[in-house]
């Protein structure tokens, strides 16, 4: 299991001033990049963040990224943290081998999650599946973090006995107001395969037995997010390789992260 951390001082593509277009989200699975180095506003330093060391180096810019592989992401600044699809179990399902099989048993390790989970504020769901959603309900119910996602994926939150007071169901539009921040809901799209079809299609409609199988937890919808710090840094969430174009027509995004894998 690989993670990774890196600031968006240091790392990737330049898209300060850019519109969002198709071709610079499908071309490059993860983008990241950085505002002008002249700019001398820090938006995670208004929060509490720590200083520039003269050197650099991970939090000079006031707000950090942790990859924990797949589409999972951490999110800080200050004494915020946020969270987008955090998977940490890698189960082998046979998907990308083409031998899938959706009665693959559901495992949580909870060890290995509190070995790199401690204080959340805002968990984001990009999609309903296993490598986006499985290790999201004992997340929430450890840290009591506000977890945002369509009806699919908080009816499957609520299998799992997560608090209604932590749920907070969305489907695109939503601009959601905090201190110091906001969080924005676009609608999103999943990839298709080769055959033209989406993968473990389907929605939750209403509370389900709690999922055993990967097959029980489907896409249910798949969304976007842009979270504003200070008013002016952009951070740009997606977690498959396929979206609505006319949806995110022009957002300029600071940093972009998103996958592109079918999953």
């Amino acid at each position: 299991m690989c993670f990774v951390e890196a600031d968006w001082h240091q790392h990737g593509h330049h898209l300060h001033g850019r519109n969002v277009s198709r071709r610079d989200i499908l071309s490059v699975g993860l983008l990241t990049g950085a505002a002008s180095a002249a700019s001398p506003f820090l938006p995670g330093l208004a929060y509490g963040a720590e200083a520039i060391d003269k050197n650099g180096g991970p939090g000079s810019a006031g707000v950090n990224f942790k990859w924990f592989g797949t589409d999972g992401w951490e999110i800080s600044f200050a004494n915020r943290t946020i969270l987008i699809d955090p998977y940490f179990q890698r189960i082998p399902t046979g998907f990308f081998a083409g031998k899938f099989d959706p009665k693959t048993p559901i495992q949580v390790d909870q060890t290995v999650v509190d070995q790199h989970i401690n204080k959340v504020d805002h968990i984001l769901i990009g999609h309903g599946h296993w490598d986006h959603i499985i290790d999201i309900p004992f997340i929430a119910k450890k840290t009591g973090a506000m977890v945002i996602g369509s009806e699919t994926h908080t009816n499957i939150l609520r299998a799992y006995d997560v608090p209604e007071g932590q749920l907070v169901q969305v489907k695109g539009g939503e601009n959601m107001q905090f201190d110091g921040y906001t969080i924005e809901v676009f609608r999103g799209l999943h990839s298709m395969g080769p055959t033209k079809k989406f993968a473990v299609p389907g929605h939750r409609i209403s509370v389900p037995e709690t999922p055993k199988t990967v097959g029980e937890l489907p896409e249910g919808d798949t969304l976007v997010y842009l979270i504003t710090i200070g008013g002016k840094f952009r951070v740009f969430l997606m977690s498959s390789a396929n979206y609505i174009e006319r949806e995110l027509s022009g957002l300029k995004p600071d940093v972009a992260l998103g996958r592109a894998n079918l999953f």
